[in-house]
């Protein structure tokens, strides 16, 4: 099977892709996000792009590297600076839609062959209440998380809906990238072999 290498240090991405039986290396993205407030969908995409390009080559295989956002009202939500910041965050996400878009790039090396795709699922908050959102920044670290929530953590208590793919909201969609990384040979492995006990 073709050896495959994750462009990404998150400890969700790391996780899920485990999770699902994939075998693969870690690489250190080499490549800075821009952190813009303005813009559109598709910064998810060419950071993702951009976190591909600058992945040290390890050799033969697929590389997979993907950029996660929030997106509400024209406004580009990445991870916040710091507590002020994520509590503005989740003031603008209180009691409305919004959107998380996920842009996930392979490239195989050596043949060069790439696939992109920007995936994007819609996302409601109940109104939160002050104490809420403190619950929130309390218990959950916002510092690296895109809008400054996860949804596998304390902010699920205050998800009213979800339209879409839920990996997506945590910061992968494993769904779409299983589709992937079929087309180039990489399969996950039955759980009991990719987790030695």
């Amino acid at each position: 099977m073709k050896a495959l290498f994750l462009v990404s240090q998150s400890p969700r991405r790391i996780e899920l892709l485990r999770r699902f039986g994939y075998v693969f290396q870690v690489i250190s993205p080499g490549f800075r996000e821009e952190n813009v407030r303005t813009g559109t969908p598709q910064l998810a995409l060419e950071n993702a792009r951009g976190k591909l390009r600058g992945a040290e080559n390890r050799g033969e295989g697929v590389y997979l590297a993907s950029d996660t956002i929030v997106y509400i009202d024209g406004l580009i939500l990445g991870k916040p600076e710091n507590e002020g910041e994520a509590r503005e965050f989740l003031r603008m996400l209180s009691g409305r839609e919004h959107h998380v878009y996920t842009g996930i790039a392979l490239r195989e090396h050596p043949s060069g062959e790439v696939h992109e795709e920007l995936v994007d699922t819609l996302v409601r908050f109940k109104k939160l209440e002050d104490e809420e959102i403190e619950f929130m920044l309390s218990n959950d670290n916002p510092l690296d998380k895109a809008g400054a929530y996860a949804i596998q953590g304390i902010a699920g208590l205050f998800i009213e809906s979800i339209s879409g793919s839920y990996y997506n909201v945590v910061g992968l969609p494993i769904e779409r990238v299983y589709l992937a990384l079929r087309r180039f040979g990489v399969i996950p492995v039955p759980l009991s072999r990719s987790h030695p006990r």
